[in-house]
């Protein structure tokens, strides 16, 4: 087992279950990202005036609502993942308190847009608070996974088999509804 910066190599079965984990995480992470574009496209095109057009009310309200619901539906799958190797628990556990951050965030913004819709004045501080957290989470999972990736590469892993993984987590998603 050769260690290089510290960490020994990722062998046979870890690595292939690494790789398997990962696959998994980016299927969640662009399903988040299909449906946070979805809601951003709903504020683009109805956003200005939800609060004199109710058509546009109704839409953003909606697509707030899904995003807090795709916000939940990522925590349920997370929670059924197969066993994370040792190797991805850093990863695994900063994705997490990722998606912990941006569920409150999506709650919290779904209130806000209901607010503005209702005519009351939306808590902006707190969603602002909670979107910060939320990116600041984000940036540590992605430094995590980079740093899993550069020890996986260091272990055999390739970058066709990185795009393989992506494109296949991409394309699981899409095939979705």
């Amino acid at each position: 087992m050769g260690f290089l910066h510290g960490e020994p190599k990722i062998q046979d079965d870890e690595f292939r279950q690494c790789l398997a984990y990962l696959e998994e995480e980016w299927r969640l992470k662009a399903f988040q990202e299909k449906e946070a574009d979805l809601y951003n496209n709903a504020l683009v095109k109805h956003g200005r005036s939800i609060s004199a057009d109710s058509v546009a009310a109704k839409e953003v309200c909606r697509a707030a609502s899904r995003l807090t619901e795709s916000a939940s539906e990522i925590l349920r799958r997370r929670s059924k993942m197969s066993p994370v190797p040792d190797a991805a628990s850093a990863v695994y556990f900063a994705w997490q308190l990722t998606y912990l951050d941006y569920s409150s965030w999506s709650t919290a913004q779904c209130a806000a847009v209901e607010a503005v819709v209702n005519g009351m004045e939306p808590c902006g501080e707190r969603v602002g608070a909670l979107l910060a957290q939320s990116e600041t989470s984000r940036h540590k999972a992605e430094k995590e996974e980079k740093r899993l990736l550069r020890r996986l590469r260091r272990s055999g892993l390739t970058g066709d088999m990185v795009q393989k993984m992506f494109s296949d987590a991409s394309a699981a998603v899409e095939a979705q509804n």
